[in-house]
């Protein structure tokens, strides 16, 4: 009994097996056409199948299981390496965050308490230029103003140790109201031969703001303070405890 020469296949008499024509026919076979109908194939890019990858307009296009076209779809991502991705992310922006506080706060800090004292500094000049100015105007009007004197915001804690005659102190805070509010600070002068030689201010009732001084360490201007101007670098340090110390000068 014959058989066959390409698959083995034991044949009938006279018989031809189709084995060959089976074998040419699975080869040119093609798979299925996508099952979207809203795909379009011919976009120069095609998978194994020979389905198209992208649509005309250029959008990917993914298949499923069952060879049905997803247009516009996306494959499935590793989620945990996304957490992780976004972790790290998170934790260089504290890092960043952290070292940018670091070095920012500080300076911030510095830059805030130098603002406040040179603010109080200009309260305290301000002080002193008005009372430079009523002395002026009184010196003008022919009285003399010579003497050693502490004229504060509490009349009570003036000090007088010398005082030309004719010489009023009442008439000294009037002529200094005419140049300003000598009412918003807390403050005291110490007047020596007719000039204001130290003052200090503070804004009243603020028991957490800085007392200024005038002149200041660094003001060249009447020479260095005689009354302990560089005291305003110590933030512990109060309008009671300026006067102390200029009290205590004013003696000497």
């Amino acid at each position: 009994m014959p058989f066959c020469s390409n698959c083995g296949r034991q044949l009938e008499e006279n018989e031809v097996c189709n084995c060959r024509n089976q074998q040419n026919t699975a080869q040119n076979q093609t798979p299925p056409p996508p099952t979207n109908a809203n795909v379009q194939p011919g976009f120069q890019q095609y998978d194994q199948y020979g389905r198209p990858l992208f649509t005309p307009q250029g959008q990917p296009i993914y298949y499923d299981a069952q060879g049905n076209a997803i247009v516009g779809g996306q494959k499935k991502k590793n989620k945990s390496g996304c957490i992780i991705a976004l972790c790290v992310a998170l934790f260089v922006f504290l890092v960043i965050g952290a070292v940018l506080a670091a070095i920012l706060v500080p300076a911030m800090l510095g830059y805030v308490r130098k603002s406040k004292v040179h603010s109080a500094n200009i309260n305290a000049k301000t002080i002193a230029v008005q009372f430079d100015s009523a002395l002026t105007d009184i010196e003008g009007q022919g009285t003399p103003i010579d003497g050693k004197y502490i004229i504060c915001s509490d009349r009570s804690d003036n000090v007088i140790l010398d005082i030309s005659e004719g010489f009023s102190v009442d008439t000294l805070y009037s002529k200094a109201k005419l140049y300003g509010s000598i009412s918003d600070y807390d403050w005291f002068v110490v007047i020596e031969n007719g000039k204001v030689a130290y003052a200090a201010a503070e804004s009243s009732g603020d028991e957490d703001d800085y007392v200024g001084t005038y002149p200041t360490s660094s003001d060249t201007k009447r020479g260095s303070p005689t009354y302990g101007g560089s005291y305003i670098n110590n933030i512990d340090v109060d309008l009671d405890d300026l006067y102390d110390k200029a009290l205590e000068a004013f003696y000497y």
